[in-house]
């Protein structure tokens, strides 16, 4: 069946052609109602759950209407989706530390301390529920982790496929899917002198197709790399999967660029994403890109709740110190 699908690439709208094993490629956006009329009946053979750009908060975005977004709201919905019995993966894009370093390359301390404790919430949900599979390393990632003592990250699954000294491919396996996962970042700025050299996107592209062959569903994280992934994509069709981040506020349709389905992430998470494929012949063949609003109605994951309270205390304190 061939679908009009719009790309919003370059500030302009352009029709994209469905591939031809590609039966349909929707949206859905759920804003109201408790986490049951928000949860999809319908069935997957794979849920790729996404968000990412959390900046070092464990909290929500502060908005003084309606805040969303938050660790412990993203768990609790994961756990729901997972208990649906669908293989379910959780991956971030990127973005989830905050750049720690000011333009005359002093250390922020409040910064740095957030993004420790976001480190330790995000080992404490992998502990107590799904947590995320992979975590994309963008600039204010590798800022973050430059500024941190050897092991402050470890046991997390860390992914730069442009820095040789970090995992440059994640492999997962759910249900008898095997899903491969690579990162790329744009050379956003930051003031941080980042011990390692980030390497050229157009290598990520070497490893897709060795990925493929180990694995059904090869799945592209980018943040800040729009031009990059655009590009990787049309030059590989083995990608199967683009999740962009890069400050998305708006609710943006799914896409198709080459032979992926192109989907994006909402900023700091305050709308977790939810792509539903259907598979077959290791091939995608149909998706459903749903957005979730993490509002007050969802729940929240009771430890990490718990948590990111005492990280608020903890960081108001040392606040309190900094500029009082």
């Amino acid at each position: 069946m061939s679908v009009l699908l719009v790309s919003f690439f370059y500030g302009c709208v352009h029709p994209l052609s469905a591939a031809p094993d590609l039966e349909g490629l929707r949206a859905e956006l759920k804003t109201e109602g408790g986490v049951a009329a928000r949860l999809s009946s319908e069935a997957a053979d794979l849920v790729i759950l996404y968000g990412g750009e959390q900046k070092g908060s464990l909290e929500t975005c502060g908005c003084p209407k309606r805040p969303r977004g938050s660790v412990a709201r993203l768990a609790g919905y994961a756990e729901a989706v997972a208990r649906q019995g669908a293989p379910v993966v959780t991956l971030n894009p990127g973005g989830f530390l905050a750049d720690p370093v000011g333009f005359e390359q002093e250390p922020l301390v409040d910064l740095m301390l957030q993004n420790r404790l976001l480190l330790d919430g995000l080992r404490l949900m992998e502990r107590v529920g799904p947590g995320y599979d992979a975590l994309n390393l963008g600039t204010a990632d590798l800022a973050g982790l430059s500024r941190m003592e050897p092991g402050q990250a470890a046991g997390l699954p860390l992914l730069a496929s442009q820095v040789a000294e970090w995992p440059g491919e994640i492999v997962l396996e759910r249900g008898g899917v095997r899903i491969g996962v690579l990162g790329v970042h744009g050379q956003q700025p930051t003031m941080a002198d980042l011990p390692w050299k980030v390497g050229a996107a157009a290598a990520v592209g070497e490893r897709a197709a060795d990925l493929a062959a180990r694995t059904d569903v090869v799945v592209l994280l980018a943040w800040y790399a729009n031009e990059e992934a655009k590009r990787l994509a049309e030059r590989h069709p083995e990608i199967d999967v683009v999740i962009v981040a890069g400050g998305y506020q708006d609710f943006l349709p799914p896409v198709q660029v080459g032979g992926a389905v192109w989907v994006y992430a909402h900023t700091q998470t305050m709308r977790i994403g939810e792509l539903r494929l259907s598979l077959s012949g290791g091939r995608v063949t149909g998706a459903v890109d749903r957005k979730i609003d993490l509002d007050a109605t969802m729940p929240d994951q009771l430890e990490l709740t718990a948590f990111a309270r005492q990280a608020r205390t903890e960081l108001d304190r040392v606040q309190a110190e900094l500029y009082e």
